[in-house]
């Protein structure tokens, strides 16, 4: 009898792990789904949102694939959000930033200078001080141009000429730096001969006078400014839906719109509401193009059915700066903005936060 006993226990072990291997095998592939939309900075922060196996959601044989995922009993069925909150998508995120080690040599490069940048973002998205940005292009003010060409110098420092009768030797105590660092960030060999006139670059060294005094006027103005402040997001100004409960244009039922609606042409440009950095940029069904961005105090912005990016993930950006332009992408009815106002996470009247129109 225990015998029998025991010989149907084993049985039954058996036909559970046969069961076990089918399901495995015919199992599909993991799906990755966001709840609470990317504006959770928690989730960001952690980079919860990663289905590389997906790739690009512009792509069309990727929407064609997501199609394929969404097939339930041979009846097509795409979620189609109605608010950030709602939305449920199989996103790729552009992985978190790593920080890229600075070159060990000077070489220059050019930047021309964007709409709604300064001198402060400039400095930031390219890892320079202000001290060495103002200095290398004999800036006084805080005060820059669109289409201005600034030279972008590699790492931090300035340049000198060589004077009669100079050496490595007596350029490095003139500035108080290292022969060896001298060397290296110009590429030169100990004992190279030095030509009058011959432009030298001195790493690290301190800024001229007139360059360190600037600078500490723009660090002085950013410390005047308190709190945070939203301009008017695009260079529209035509509002075609408001904050609140509506009859949504699709889906002809009465849903919450977390957001303000600003109509314009396709290509009219969308701008900072607030300075901060970019922590998304990519597409979600339903809202086609996304930008998102973090401001200080909890607060960030949304801007979706963009056309086109005009920024990347992890670029600091000024109010006012043009991130992209208006357009149709996702599930809309004609080209506008979406845009959202958020602090920790709760939806606000984008009405009620705007300084200005």
């Amino acid at each position: 009898m225990k015998k029998k006993k025991n010989n149907f226990f084993i049985l039954v072990f058996f036909l559970i792990l046969l069961v076990g291997i089918a399901i495995l095998f015919k199992s599909e592939p993991l799906k990755v789904y966001a709840y609470n939309m990317i504006i959770s900075q928690e989730i960001i922060d952690n980079d919860l949102l990663l289905d590389k196996s997906i790739g690009r959601l512009d792509d069309v044989s990727v929407v064609r694939r997501i199609n394929e995922l969404s097939m339930v009993e041979g009846t097509m069925e795409i979620y189609e959000p109605t608010s950030i909150d709602e939305a449920k998508e199989i996103i790729t995120y552009t992985p978190k930033i790593e920080k890229v080690e600075k070159p060990q040599y000077f070489f220059k490069r050019t930047h021309i200078v964007k709409e709604g940048e300064s001198i402060w973002s400039i400095s930031k998205n390219y890892d320079i001080s202000l001290e060495t940005l103002l200095s290398f292009n004999n800036i006084k003010k805080n005060i820059i141009t669109v289409g201005q060409k600034l030279i972008i110098p590699s790492m931090d420092g300035i340049l000198t000429k060589v004077e009669k009768n100079d050496t490595i030797q007596k350029i490095a105590k003139r500035f108080n730096v290292k022969e060896n660092a001298i060397l290296k960030a110009n590429r030169l060999k100990s004992g190279a001969e030095l030509k009058v006139g011959q432009e030298i670059f001195i790493p690290g060294s301190q800024p001229r006078e007139l360059a360190r005094l600037a600078a500490q006027e723009i660090r002085r103005q950013r410390r005047q400014k308190t709190g945070v402040s939203f301009i008017w997001p695009a260079a529209s100004r035509n509002i075609s839906s408001y904050y609140g409960w509506r009859i949504h244009p699709i889906y002809n039922r009465q849903i919450f719109h977390q957001g303000l609606d600003i109509s314009g042409p396709i290509g009219t440009k969308i701008y900072a509401a607030e300075e901060g950095r970019v922590y998304f940029r990519d597409y979600i069904t339903g809202y086609g193009k996304v930008v998102i961005i973090k401001h200080n105090q909890g607060y960030s912005t949304v801007y979706a059915h963009l056309s086109r990016f005009n920024v990347k993930v992890g670029q600091w950006v000024e109010q006012g700066e043009v991130i992209g332009y208006m357009g149709m992408t996702g599930k809309v009815t004609g080209s506008h903005l979406h845009f959202e106002v958020r602090r920790w996470d709760k939806h606000l009247d984008p009405l009620k936060i705007l300084v200005r129109r």
